[in-house]
């Protein structure tokens, strides 16, 4: 979490108090995790976030950013990360980093190949990385994809052996839902059951993080029906409503 402050940070929350609006902060990274820049976008309240907000980014100088994770930092909730890359013409990469907990991160790593713009496979992969119990972890945990000629599971343990289990799904898209339904139903016990440090409290509790995976669930969807859909998403943007 961050704090900003700064002059151009007290306009931007006037503004969204005298158009009754709410005033949501952009954050935009670098591949460290580092912060780039800040920005800002209104919304009506009680309307939906949309997928690609128009942002209005803070110049340099502007305001000031520092990391605020301790009792006093801004109880923003935390909101889903997101990098598209498509390094081929036939094939779109999605990476999307979920926070769990204050220092554990599910990450989704995505791989999606196309015939004549119609997705034909992809691989969902899932990882832990943080810390947990004081112990620094960053594996996967979980992979779904249809190699071997059927839709299946793959899940790793913590000794590096695998076990693979097949899943029936009417169709190639259904096993998207399937998969987000399946990790937030049953990481925690794979993360105990499988060698690994447990989480405690169960992260999937948390109203926030369950939108988040709705909103993964979302944009894989949208990613599998139109290959060109990612190009538009804001690379590395995480959001913190205010």
């Amino acid at each position: 979490m961050y704090s900003v402050s700064g002059p151009a940070l007290t306009r931007a929350i006037q503004d969204a108090v005298g158009s009754g609006r709410q005033l949501v902060l952009a954050y935009d990274r670098d591949s460290q995790g580092g912060v780039l820049r800040v920005g800002y976008y209104m919304l009506a309240r009680g309307d939906p976030e949309p997928p690609d907000p128009p942002i209005t980014w803070f110049g340099e100088g502007e305001v000031q950013v520092t990391p605020s994770s301790g009792p006093d930092g801004p109880a923003f909730p935390h909101r889903l990360q997101i990098e598209f890359t498509h390094p081929k013409p036939a094939e779109r990469h999605l990476l999307i980093d979920i926070p769990l907990q204050a220092d554990v991160h599910l990450l989704l790593r995505c791989l999606f190949r196309y015939n004549l713009q119609v997705a034909s496979r992809y691989v969902i992969q899932a990882e832990i990385r943080g810390v947990i119990n004081g112990s620094p972890l960053w594996t996967a945990i979980a992979r779904y994809d249809f190699s071997h000629g059927f839709f299946h599971r793959d899940l790793i343990a913590a000794d590096g052996s695998k076990t693979k289990h097949p899943l029936q799904v009417a169709s190639l898209r259904e096993g998207i839902p399937l998969a987000i339904a399946e990790l937030q139903s049953q990481l925690p016990d794979w993360l105990a059951r499988l060698g690994y440090p447990s989480l405690n409290p169960p992260p999937f509790n948390d109203p926030v993080v369950s939108q988040d995976m709705r909103e993964a669930e979302r944009r894989l969807l949208r990613l599998f029906d139109d290959p060109d859909s990612g190009s538009t998403t804001h690379s590395t943007l995480v959001a913190f409503q205010r």
